[in-house]
């Protein structure tokens, strides 16, 4: 009979890190330089995104936290 290599896997990072560690690998983390972003007719519903990122018209912030912490690390993005 099929016999599972991986426990209950919940979603892809989840996966990854089963596989990682079962490789004996040990990621390392790195700053954030990206974030989510959205169009306003997104249709994921999760996180609906509200936030307008700055100087780029019709694309909106899905996750806060995420963006503020690449603009910690990346240059702001220059509003024309």
């Amino acid at each position: 009979l099929y016999k599972r290599k991986y426990p209950s896997i919940r979603n892809t990072e989840h996966l990854l890190a089963q596989v990682w560690k079962g490789k004996h690998l040990n990621p390392r983390s790195l700053p954030r330089v990206m974030f989510t972003a959205a169009i306003e007719t997104d249709t994921t519903t999760y996180q609906k995104a509200t936030i307008s990122v700055p100087g780029v018209p019709g694309l909106f912030i899905k996750y806060p936290n995420e963006y503020n912490l690449t603009q910690q690390f990346c240059p702001p993005i220059a509003v024309k």
